[in-house]
C-alpha cells in the first residue's frame, strides 16, 4: 500500500511540475501583433487584458508613429491585414538591433506566399517593421515586459 501511496504521490509530483508551462513568443510574431493591433486591426487585439492593458501602456506615444500609420494605410488600400503579415514572419528576421529580410530570401516571391503581397509592399512593411522596433525602443520594452511577467503563461 505504501508503495502504491509513493507512486501517486510521485506521479503526481510530475504532473504537477509540467502543470503551469510558460512560453516565449517569437519576437516576429509579437512585433506584428503589437503593430497591429495599433493599426487597429481587428484580428490582432490581445487575448489577456493584462498584456493588452501593458501594450496600451507602453505604446501610447507610438498610436500616430508614421509606422502604424502606414500600416493602417496598407490595410486600407491592399487588405494587409495582421493575417497578411504573419504569412510572411519567416521572410523577416530581427537581428543586429533592427528588423530586415531574412538571409537567403527573395523578397520578389513573397507573393508566393501570400497574393496580397508585392515586392515593393513587402520592402515598405519591412522599412516600417524596422523604423517602429527602434524608435519604440522594442527590445527595452520586451525586456521588461518580460521581467514583469507579461509573457504568455498556459
Amino acid at each position: 500500500m505504501k508503495k502504491i501511496a509513493f507512486v501517486f504521490v510521485f506521479m503526481l509530483g510530475g504532473l504537477m511540475a509540467f502543470a503551469n508551462p510558460s512560453f516565449k513568443t517569437d519576437e516576429r510574431v509579437e512585433l506584428a501583433g503589437v503593430m497591429s493591433y495599433l493599426a487597429g486591426h481587428e484580428k490582432s487585439v490581445p487575448v489577456s487584458p493584462e498584456y493588452k492593458a501593458s501594450i496600451d501602456e507602453y505604446f501610447a506615444d507610438f498610436i500616430d508613429h508614421e509606422s502604424i500609420a502606414g500600416l493602417k494605410e496598407m490595410q486600407k488600400e491592399n487588405f494587409i491585414d495582421y493575417g497578411a503579415i504573419s504569412n510572411l514572419i519567416d521572410f523577416i528576421e530581427i537581428s543586429n538591433g533592427g528588423v530586415s529580410v531574412a538571409s537567403g530570401i527573395d523578397p520578389g516571391k513573397v507573393v508566393m506566399a501570400d497574393f496580397r503581397w508585392t515586392k515593393s509592399l513587402f520592402m515598405d512593411y519591412v522599412s516600417m517593421a524596422d523604423k517602429f522596433y527602434k524608435d519604440s525602443d522594442w527590445q527595452s520594452q520586451r525586456a521588461s515586459a518580460t521581467r514583469s511577467k507579461i509573457t504568455t503563461k498556459v
